[in-house]
């Protein structure tokens, strides 16, 4: 029998594929944390097949689930693996061991969490974090979709975040890139570049990475505008900043900008923005984290493009005469609208004050939350005017949102206002792509007024 199951296990070990930590005999490193956790890498794994455990334990991973359970009754603990797990797509996993603590500190003495990027060689941090729970002991995973393929050593940043929104690096812990090797190279086009997709003109001009999204924005004495980029990145969060000129070359009254980015290069990564801003004045500058890494020689970035301004009338629809309710008080409503199989629903408005301090934070605006379904197809669906009964135009300087809803948050909602009306395009957006190599450090955009919209005669 026990012949027999050698043999099954041998040629299982053939067909089946497990990731398993590589060490490489790193000089073991620990990190204490500001709570008194002390965190080390125990190993790496890259695949869809994760196991965790000693030679004998990876060999058994190998072999089919009857013949594993038969080795483990035979050979014992050794041959189980102390953990197992699969991902749906080849992920980094980086196990992280940190001793259970016998005295953990009393629940909310350490407020925050930590969140947990990566670095390449240089030390250059990007990418999505992985969250990362102090004081609960023994081994877990760090998961990466996208990190630095080429570099055969990389980096855990940890960063501790509260919940007043400060953050404070906490140190480094390196490792060895088990997905390590030799991939193919692309090469960046010079820039500027012009691209077009159907009757609208694509210019990039310039692509800048390694910001922390403080940007300081300026109006020139000509007229036209300036924002700046710093590379002050505290918070381990990375945002690319581009200047990107779009015009439709059939009508002048339209206005396009980004609505998001997908980023991949040439190793296999692949990422969307998950945030995006734009530059206040035009929409010529924008930026979006996170981003990729700049060991590669080119990235490639699609950007899905919208019109913010020149909607054709079938594709506009209004709530009219919104009922405001009285001062803090939420005003649950229900009304749907469907316009292109696209179905928006008002689900409820609070309404708040009017608050003119430049600092704030949505929570101190009037809000409007909307359910969306049906969105498919590469479609928009945007709030594209607020106005109030008395002629206000009503500033909606934030906004949030899912697969399916939407939430506005408005600045000037007047005292004496009684109702409101919000007028939505439903639209479909377009994709340009571009191969580009990101400059870094400090970045300065320079850019002219946007054109004024022509009256219709």
């Amino acid at each position: 029998m026990l012949l027999l199951l050698s043999l099954v296990m041998l040629l299982a070990g053939g067909v089946i594929l497990v990731a398993w930590p590589r060490l490489d005999h790193m000089a073991p490193a620990r990190l204490v944390l500001p709570d008194g956790t002390t965190v080390s890498v125990a190993g790496a794994t890259f695949g869809t097949n994760h196991v965790f455990g000693g030679p004998l334990a990876r060999w058994v991973a190998r072999t089919p689930a009857p013949v594993q359970s038969g080795l483990a009754r035979l050979l014992g603990a050794r041959a189980v693996a102390h953990k197992t797990f699969t991902t749906p797509v080849p992920t980094l996993v980086v196990w992280v061991y940190s001793p259970v603590v016998s005295n953990p500190p009393p629940a909310g003495a350490f407020p925050g969490w930590y969140e947990v990027y990566l670095a390449n060689t240089n030390g250059f941090v990007s990418g999505l974090p992985e969250n990362f729970t102090p004081g609960v002991g023994g081994l877990s995973q760090l998961q990466f979709t996208a990190f630095p393929r080429r570099d055969r050593t990389l980096a855990l940043h940890f960063y501790h975040r509260d919940y007043q929104g400060q953050s404070k690096q906490c140190g480094v812990l390196e490792f060895l890139n088990p997905a390590c090797s030799n991939y193919p190279q692309w090469n960046a086009e010079t820039l500027p570049v012009t691209r077009r997709t159907g009757d609208v003109e694509a210019t990039l001009e310039r692509v800048s990475t390694g910001h922390g999204g403080n940007s300081s924005y300026s109006t020139l004495a000509d007229g036209s505008h300036a924002i700046a980029y710093n590379t002050n990145r505290e918070d381990g969060r990375n945002d690319t900043a581009c200047l990107l000129h779009l015009r439709s070359l059939s009508d002048t009254n339209q206005s396009w900008q980004v609505e998001q980015v997908a980023l991949s290069d040439a190793t296999g990564n692949a990422i969307r923005s998950m945030t995006i801003s734009w530059s206040g004045s035009g929409d010529d500058v924008f930026d979006f984290g996170p981003g990729l890494w700049t060991g590669e020689a080119a990235w490639k970035m699609r950007c899905e493009i919208k019109r913010t301004r020149g909607f054709a009338p079938g594709e506009l629809f209004t709530f009219k005469n919104v009922p405001l309710d009285e001062m803090y008080e939420t005003n649950y409503l229900g009304w749907s609208s469907n316009v292109n199989r696209v179905t928006v629903t008002l689900d409820y408005f609070v309404r708040r004050p009017p608050l003119a301090k430049n600092n704030w934070s949505s929570s101190q605006f009037s809000e409007a939350h909307f359910i969306i379904r049906g969105v498919s197809n590469d479609f928009n669906v945007d709030l594209v005017e607020t106005r109030a009964d008395n002629g206000t135009n009503i500033e909606c300087p934030s906004w949030s949102g899912g697969g399916n809803f939407q939430d506005h948050y408005f600045r000037n909602v007047p005292l004496d206002a009684k109702t409101l009306d919000f007028t939505f395009a439903i639209h479909q957006g377009r994709w340009v792509e571009f191969v580009v190599k990101p400059d870094t450090g400090s970045a300065r955009f320079e850019y002219p007024a946007p054109p004024k919209p022509k009256k219709p005669e």
